[in-house]
């Protein structure tokens, strides 16, 4: 009996240290996470804070990371998923996967993110606007022109990396963007730049690649990408092409899983992410920009020319995107035989 309780009171005391060891899960895309990486700040944080490890799952993109929440549905290990932005999150706003967030944080968002906000459970925390990005000492435009008129600036050798809107939501964006700004001349543009496009990437970063080794002169990017040339490398003459029309805005965010049993916890996750400490950190981790307001920026944020920013119908983007791909695959197809 005696050796009977000696070995209840053992199994009873690794309980708790058992359960000392749950932490916040986070879904998101791999360049947020890694060494150097916001991710890794946040957890650092975190755990200072609440005594909560943060475990970030990553993927190669946002969309993968939601897919995988689809896949794996109501037994999803995610409390959290980060880095999805509008066009992907209103994909699967009528699923009602997501937990509505109200915070005392959200009031210190910038004006637009709190007057427009898209969705309860959406929880904006940076954002950026898409821009082709070149090297100004090697390639000379004017700034800015007109998207419809960019293919006719170009020269024959020139090349252009794109990403491909069937994997990529940075690809997506910018058809969207061509739609939405363009309209009916939104075919003839792609009609227009389609003989200088190198390749279609899977996602940024294959795209990026190929033109920090030259092998394309104008990369899909943001106009904040210039900004670590400048900081990291001490580079000044990377910057970024305007477009009159305006530039498609990307907002990233956060939401908090319906089936999260962490949901206190997923909240003062949520309140460091737009903290003012994180949210000064944020610039120089994401390349992006803010969404709470008052943050200071860097010197070379500061000098960033702010484009813009497109007016997106998004009834109409949600109803006609498939459109716009089928579009854009045949077209693509024709042009490249």
């Amino acid at each position: 009996m005696k050796k009977f309780i000696q070995l209840a009171l053992w199994a009873f005391l690794q309980v708790p240290a058992f359960c000392s060891s749950t932490s916040l899960r986070v879904y998101t895309y791999d360049s947020l996470t890694g060494k150097n990486s916001f991710g890794e700040f946040l957890a650092e944080s975190f755990l200072k804070k609440t005594g909560t490890k943060v475990e970030f799952i990553s993927f190669g993109t946002a969309g993968e990371a939601l897919n995988q929440i689809l896949i794996e549905g109501p037994k999803t290990k995610a409390d959290l998923v980060m880095g999805v932005d509008e066009l992907l999150f209103l994909r699967v706003q009528k699923k009602q996967l997501f937990e509505e967030v109200e915070s005392a944080s959200l009031k210190n968002l910038e004006s637009p993110f709190i007057k427009n906000r898209l969705d309860p459970s959406f929880v904006p925390f940076d954002y950026g606007f898409l821009a082709f990005v070149f090297d100004s000492s090697t390639t000379t435009l004017p700034s800015p022109i007109r998207l419809s008129t960019f293919s006719k600036w170009l020269t024959s050798k020139q090349k252009i990396a794109l990403q491909d809107p069937r994997t990529s939501s940075l690809g997506l964006e910018f058809l969207v963007w061509t739609y939405e700004s363009l309209g009916n001349q939104a075919k003839d543009f792609w009609k227009g730049i389609s003989p200088f496009v190198l390749t279609f990437s899977p996602g940024w970063s294959g795209a990026y690649e190929l033109f920090l080794k030259k092998q394309v002169d104008f990369v899909l990017s943001y106009t904040t990408s210039p900004a670590y040339h400048s900081m990291r490398e001490g580079k000044k003459n990377i910057t970024s092409l305007l477009f009159s029309e305006g530039h498609f805005k990307q907002v990233e965010g956060l939401a908090i899983l319906k089936t999260s049993p962490q949901k206190d916890l997923a909240r003062k996750f949520i309140e460091l992410v737009l903290s003012q400490e994180a949210q000064t950190q944020l610039p120089t981790f994401q390349w992006m920009y803010p969404a709470r307001a008052g943050v200071k920026l860097p010197k070379d944020f500061q000098e960033i020319p702010i484009p813009k920013s497109l007016k997106i119908d998004w009834t109409r983007v949600i109803s006609e995107k498939e459109n716009w791909i089928k579009d854009w695959t045949y077209l693509l197809s024709q042009e490249r035989k």
